[in-house]
């Protein structure tokens, strides 16, 4: 964005929410308002005040379209590659990329830097909560149930 903004003498709209994480909670208040137009990044944030259900209630409403990757268990968009947030139990992004679009998962995982996979590096931020790859996970007693039936 900052490239762009420098090249283009535009700048962002973005659509993140103050309530999504404490830190975003700060800069909104810190900031006092949605626009942003002192400082070196001018940037809009019309979202900052709204509530997840406050959006979610406003596509009820107005009958809105939404992206189709909701409709697949996605409960973000963003880069389908990012790993941030992924070490938690509740994210679902690798196994809704793995289940709706291998071959994008097979590109991520592959992605090597420094001689480093991301396949590999992920490995090593889930193992800290005990978690796997969509692709790794290793079977349950569940699945041995299911195979017998």
């Amino acid at each position: 964005m900052h490239r762009f903004s420098k090249e283009s003498g535009r700048y962002p709209i973005i659509g993140v929410m103050a309530s999504e994480s404490k830190l975003r909670e700060k800069e909104y208040i810190a900031n006092g308002a949605c626009n942003y137009f002192d400082g070196k990044s001018p940037k809009s944030q019309p979202l900052s005040i709204w509530l997840e259900e406050d959006i979610w209630a406003y596509i009820d409403r107005f009958n809105l379209p939404i992206a189709e990757i909701y409709h697949k268990g996605a409960q973000r968009t963003g880069c389908m590659g990012c790993g941030f947030g992924a070490q938690f139990a509740d994210n679902t992004r690798f196994r809704v990329l793995y289940e709706n679009y291998p071959k994008c998962y097979d590109m991520v995982m592959n992605y090597t830097n420094n001689g480093v996979t991301f396949r590999e590096a992920l490995r090593k931020v889930l193992s800290v909560n005990g978690l796997y790859l969509p692709d790794e996970q290793p079977p349950t007693l569940f699945d041995f149930e299911e195979d017998n039936e």
